[in-house]
Parts: structure tokens; sequence; C-alpha cells
């Protein structure tokens, strides 16, 4: 397999010039896309591309059609018009056997076959060595390498939530401790990982890792513990019964050891409720304890307000900035059309003439978001920077009051709960 969960390159083969391995690795992420000359140099060398850019873009696609022929990978870079594409067999590059063994492990989790799914991503994970596209200097790479980073953290919580549905608890304390000091402000990672603690007897620490956290989100974001997280700390609150096991099977929909959808284009999405504030939590409580209220009551009532109901996140606006730096829309001072971004009408199709809105936004715009989505239609920006999230933006003259900004848009990274199903 030709690899990018890693240092690049290609089985039996060596691929000498960094700027060989940035255009194949490049290719292979565009995933069968023709990709044009002007494309590719923008990719490898944004403004600082050299007068002989082309002609080095040529002779690297001739030098790996060389490579490629020698290792007999099933792998090809085919001229069109203007430009390249790659052809390479489903399982020819790592990154596609992973993203279709975590496709392969959602599905299975969501039909409730957790050891089938845990296998799958542990086989889907151990295709990486070390952080992805390394050695890779382009003006592409940082975005592509943190887009793939968070791939890889998808698919390890999902793995560690199929764990914990098992009772392993104990087996993934070592592999979240390590992603959580290395991604500290990631709260699902952090979410699981108290859970995880709870479950093996160590709740102190568990509660210390959440006010850590807490502290964090405050001082370096300004920003509040979100839904999960915040289910999370409840949850042991609450006494959630440690161990795991069947009934930590049972649990599966109720959004203790189940947050956000893991990586993967056609990710669905997760269900989502945000969790009331604690003194309005503890308020209920002690409201029930005084007047008696029977178990079975308030078993009921502690479930819903842990997620497990049907309660209503309750949506409050946050503030985005539109961001795009297409051409020199960044620094345009003037309003023009051709830098203006068009709203979507839906997340779940490309935004063509017909499924954009009429209201357009610009670069610096601020608008107000109130959820969100992993699971929309894949989107990529002119730094091949892509994602599967868009923001709901409340807009008056929209139809239905609401329309979509795809996260490629904005580099604002607020605090949401998703956007309700019904």
């Amino acid at each position: 397999m030709l690899t990018l969960l890693g240092p690049v390159g290609v089985p039996g083969a060596e691929v000498d010039r960094p700027q060989q391995r940035a255009v194949l690795a490049y290719l292979l992420l565009r995933g069968g896309e023709q990709v044009s000359a002007e494309q590719l140099i923008d990719a490898v060398w944004a403004d600082r591309a050299p007068s002989s850019a082309r002609t080095q873009v040529h002779n690297a696609v001739s030098r790996l059609r060389r490579v490629l022929a020698d290792s007999a990978v099933p792998v090809r870079i085919l001229s069109r018009a203007g430009g390249y594409l790659c052809d390479a067999e489903p399982d020819a590059v790592d990154l596609t056997v992973f993203r279709t063994g975590v496709r392969q492990a959602r599905r299975a989790a969501e039909d409730g076959r957790a050891a089938e799914a845990g296998q799958v991503l542990e086989r889907a994970l151990g295709l990486w060595r070390g952080d992805a596209l390394s050695g890779i200097n382009a003006a592409y790479a940082a975005d592509a390498q943190a887009l793939l980073h968070s791939e890889r953290l998808d698919a390890l919580e999902l793995w560690a939530r199929c764990q914990l549905d098992l009772g392993r608890a104990e087996q993934v304390v070592p592999s979240l401790s390590e992603a959580a000091a290395a991604d500290p402000l990631r709260e699902g990672l952090v979410a699981l990982l108290m859970l995880a603690l709870y479950r093996t007897g160590r709740q102190a620490q568990a509660l210390e890792l959440y006010r850590a956290t807490q502290r964090r989100l405050s001082e370096e974001l300004g920003v509040d513990p979100g839904s999960e997280l915040a289910r999370a700390h409840m949850a042991i609150l609450q006494g959630e019964p440690a161990g795991g096991g069947a009934g930590a099977g049972r649990r599966k929909r109720s959004g203790l050891a189940n947050g956000s959808s893991a990586a993967g284009d056609d990710a669905p999405p997760a269900a989502a409720a945000t969790v009331p504030p604690r003194r309005r939590i503890r308020t209920v409580v002690l409201a029930l304890t005084a007047v008696a209220i029977c178990s079975a009551a308030v078993a009921a009532v502690t479930a819903s307000l842990l997620g497990g109901g049907r309660a209503t996140p309750e949506l409050i606006p946050k503030p985005i900035h539109v961001f795009n730096v297409d051409g020199d829309c960044a620094t345009q001072t003037q309003r023009l059309y051709i830098c203006s971004i068009g709203l979507a009408k839906t997340p779940n199709a490309y935004r063509t003439r017909d499924d954009v809105v009429a209201h357009r936004v610009w670069h610096g715009d601020v608008l107000n978001t109130d959820c969100m989505v992993t699971n929309g239609v894949r989107v990529q920006d002119e730094h091949t920077t892509s994602t599967t999230d868009w923001y709901r933006v409340r807009l008056p003259d929209a139809p239905g009051g609401i329309a979509w900004l795809p996260a490629v848009r904005t580099h604002d990274n607020p605090v949401l709960p998703l956007c309700p199903t019904d």
C-alpha cells in the first residue's frame, strides 16, 4: 500500500525528492479528482511558486509514474486536459483503507455490534505509523495534517466507546490518556477518559480531570464545557454505574459513552442534548427528594437530564466570523460579488445555484450559529482543507430563517450541540 498515514512513500521504491512526495500525496488526497497544474502549483508553493514551477510539477509526475510502474502498486497517475488525476484501487492507499474501516465500524456500532466494530477499528488505527504526511513541507500540508489527525482521533473515540460498551474500561485508559494529553481541549477525548477512569474506580481523578479541562477551556478559549463533557461529568456525579459490561451496552443510546460521530464521509449525526447547568440539576434532585418521589420517577428524570430522553437541546446562538482567503478576498475592502460566499439551504447537498440562499456573506462578516452537523456534504476550500462539518446560521431573510455555513469558511471553533434531527 502507498502510505499517507505516516511518512509518505511507495512500497518497494524510493521517492527521493520532497516535491515528488508532495505532488504524490496531494493527488492521493484528492481521491481520484482531476487536479489542474495550477492547483498543484498553488498546493505545493502557494504564493512562493518559482518561475519553473510548472516544469517541476511535470518532471515530478513523470518520475512518479516510473516509480509506481516499478513498484507494481495498482496506482496510476493519468493525464487529463490541463491536469492530472490519481487512479488507485481501493486497497492500494492506507488512507482509503482506514476510512473504509471506520465507516464499516460505525455501521457495526450503530447496529449494536460493539465487539466487531472495535476489532475493525483496531485494524484501521493500526495503519497509522506516526503523524500523517510526515516529511511533507508543502503549503497544503499543515491543513491536511490537521484534518487527518482529527479523523484519527474520531476513530479512536469510536473505538473507546465500543470498549466502554463492552465493559473494557481498563483497556482504553492508556490510549485515551496519551491522546488527551496531546489534545487537552478535545472534549470528546476528555469525556471518554473521565468515564473510563470512573469505571475503573478512579472517580476523584476523573472529576479533577473535568475541573482542569473546565479551567483550560475558560482561560484559553473563553467558553464553558460543551454538552458531551458536561454530560459525562453529570453521569459521574449522579452515580452512573461503573464497570460497563452488558449494562454499558444497554446504555448505548443514552449518550453516556457515545459522543460525536467518527471520521468518514457519510458519518451520521450523533444524538446530543445540552445538559442543564449543575445548579438547576441539583435543584431538581433536591426538590424530588424533598417530596419523596419514588425511585422510579427519580430514575426517569435523571435519565432525561443525562440525555437518554427526548429533551430538546437548548440552542444558544454564538457568533462566528466568515473566513475567505480565495485570491485576495481576505484583504479586499470592497464587497465584490466574486469574493462573496453563498450560504447553503441544506448541508446535505452541494452548493449549486439552486441550493444557495439569496443572502451572501463576505470575509470578516459575523454570523450567529446555534448548532452544527458533522455529516454534511464534504466541502473543500482553496487550500484543500475539507470537512463535513456545517454550522446552522440564523438568518431572518433566508427560507425558514436558517442557512448553513461549511466549517472550512470560519476559523472560529464554537462549542455547539449537534442540531436536532427532527
